[in-house]
């Protein structure tokens, strides 16, 4: 069984061939707090946004469906009032 051993002169050497990367322009420290820790907000998202979304359907859906009853409602008064109102023949 054979292991690899890097020794310190060796590691020095890799690193300096690998070119280091750039500096961001922003404060890396405030991003990594946001991230790592959100203070709820995301959680709240996962749970607020379904429940908006379902929301908006049922409204709609609401909607359609009492302008549907509204329209058989007055189809069948037209009807009734149709079949209620005598003939009057022509003079």
């Amino acid at each position: 069984m054979s292991f690899l051993v890097a020794f310190p002169s060796e590691n020095a050497q890799l690193r300096s061939c690998v070119p280091d990367p750039p500096k961001p322009s922003y404060d890396h420290r405030v991003v990594s707090l946001l991230l790592a820790h959100q203070g709820g907000w995301d959680e709240m998202l996962l749970v607020a946004v379904p429940i908006a979304l379902f929301g908006g359907l049922l409204w709609m859906a609401n909607r359609r469906a009492e302008a549907r009853l509204r329209e058989e409602a007055d189809q069948r008064r037209a009807e009734q009032d149709h079949a209620h109102t005598p003939d009057i023949p022509a003079e």
